[in-house]
């Protein structure tokens, strides 16, 4: 039983030491969204990825980190309510840009009737999709 639990301590420590840091210096926005309570967050399947599925944005967890899609553009934090920083498409952790769009809360116009990832590919090339 002891050694179940150090093996799993040891796996929770690796998926957040090997997620990529979020580039330094990005200033704070404040995008008038305030969640009041710690969302109950569930497994987006066949991913390390979760989401908030009661919330009315597109709120992701992955490697101790927070992601928010909002108005086209990704934001990331330390906590489930900020202080949120803008962050580069290029820097938004692989696992999180293959979440299906059917887990998004709020579907930007142009995805309403896709599945599967969004279509980042165009912005972020092909040396991305191979990771």
């Amino acid at each position: 039983m002891q050694l179940r639990l150090v093996l799993a301590a040891a796996l929770v420590a690796a998926v957040v030491t090997l997620a990529p840091p979020p580039p330094a210096g990005a200033a704070e926005v404040h995008i008038g969204i305030t969640i009041a309570a710690p969302p109950q967050l569930v497994v987006v399947p066949r991913t390390p990825v979760y989401y908030a599925p009661a919330l009315p944005y597109n709120l992701f967890f992955y490697g101790g980190q927070y992601y928010l899609f909002h108005e086209g553009r990704w934001l990331y934090a330390p906590t489930y309510n900020g202080p949120w920083h803008v962050i580069a498409l290029e820097y938004v952790p692989v696992p999180i840009l293959r979440v299906p769009v059917e887990y998004y809360r709020v579907r930007p116009p142009h995805w309403e009737r896709r599945t599967g990832p969004p279509p980042w590919a165009p912005a972020w090339g092909h040396r991305r999709e191979r990771e």
